[in-house]
């Protein structure tokens, strides 16, 4: 679990220059690994990884204080029943989920479709096949969902609703 979401070392920042351009960046709240409070990081996204610091000032001699590596993604969707938390999301691979929370519903929805199109992207560079789309339940009926898994969907809706399918 630590190669995934833990602590960063310099070797699993894979060459990206998360300093500067960033594909996505903003404030999320993130659930701790251990102590399970919630605190305000600083996401950044680019390349395939997802970066949290402690401050928005990011430079090359930041350090990261986790990263996630989107190749080990299975799926993004909204969380906020699982949760009862508003605009709350979970990223989750074949071991376990992470969650966070946005500060609105807007900034919820773009990272999900940020995420998701990454995943999506990444999957496709290691010849696995996925769908994209927009899942609907009775408190969230434009949610969006990705779920990905190997050659399988693992949650299927209502297929009319996919916008973006993959394979």
């Amino acid at each position: 679990m630590q190669a995934l979401w833990g602590k960063s070392t310099k070797e699993t920042y894979g060459g990206v220059e998360y300093w500067h351009t960033p594909e996505r960046c903003g404030w999320l709240q993130k659930q701790g690994e251990y102590i399970k409070t919630w605190r305000r990081r600083w996401f950044v996204m680019k390349q395939g990884k997802i970066f949290w610091f402690k401050s928005d000032v990011v430079t090359p001699d930041s350090v990261p204080r986790g990263v996630i590596d989107v190749n080990k993604c299975l799926s993004i969707k909204g969380a906020e029943d699982t949760l009862n938390k508003a605009n709350a999301f979970e990223i989750s691979t074949h071991a376990e989920s992470m969650y966070f929370i946005a500060d609105t519903d807007k900034e919820k929805e773009d990272w999900i479709n940020a995420i998701g199109r990454a995943i999506v992207k990444h999957s496709r560079r290691w010849g696995t096949r996925g769908l994209a789309g927009r899942y609907g339940s009775q408190s969230n009926p434009g949610a969006w969902g990705v779920l990905i898994s190997g050659s399988r969907v693992l949650e299927e809706r209502d297929k009319r609703d996919c916008e973006v399918p993959v394979g």
